[in-house]
């Protein structure tokens, strides 16, 4: 099984508490040193041909939550049949004492960011313009989250260099200070973006 975190509040403690219960268990786990974006944790799975996958992110929620997401071996998020035949195994646990959740060190592998590069090869080589974009300035905005070293050396490698990254919110932050929920679908998350990308043209 492969695990990531990103910048929730104690996702990493989350994400290696996950890795001891799994290796106690005698389940193989490899784990990113570094919190990591979901399409990274995805690629992972189907490049080690993993069973599965777990995010601890709370995805587009506001700051005080944080949430356990599972991947299936093909890299996607488990449909509801598969996710209530999962869930009825948690609801069958009476006695949380009782889960042994001693790391097995011997059985945890790190993940660095080569296995990063790999992914952002594979992106690279569905690229329409192979490196050779036409001229066009870009704002990205990470949100406070995971994405802001994998989207940068995406954009590095495809032959973007007019970009614009919205400095008060490139840093991972799980108190997400500059807005009320991380999700790019609210107007309002990427308002400073916006305004950013105003100013630069």
């Amino acid at each position: 099984v492969v695990i990531a975190y990103d910048s929730r509040h104690h996702s990493r403690e989350f994400a290696e508490e996950a890795a001891g219960v799994l290796t106690a268990a005698g389940i193989p786990v490899r784990i990113f040193r570094e919190l990591e974006p979901i399409p990274v944790l995805s690629f992972s799975v189907r490049h080690f041909h993993a069973l599965g996958g777990i995010v601890i992110t709370a995805s587009h929620n506001p700051p005080e939550y944080n949430g356990y997401k599972v991947y299936g071996p093909d890299g996607g998020q488990l449909v509801p049949s598969k996710a209530n035949v999962l869930t009825g195994y948690v609801e069958a646990v009476t006695d949380l004492a009782h889960i042994d959740d001693r790391k097995v060190e011997s059985l945890i592998t790190w993940l660095d960011q080569d296995v990063v590069d790999l992914f952002i090869e594979a992106v690279f080589r569905e690229s329409r313009y192979k490196g050779n974009p036409p001229p066009l300035s870009v704002v990205y905005t990470p949100l406070h989250g995971s994405g802001n070293i994998p989207v940068r050396k995406i954009l590095a490698r495809a032959g973007f260099t007019d970009v614009h990254i919205m400095k008060e919110q490139e840093l991972p932050d799980g108190s997400f200070p500059t807005v009320s929920s991380p999700n790019p679908e609210n107007e309002e998350a990427l308002s400073l973006g916006i305004l950013l990308g105003k100013k630069v043209g």
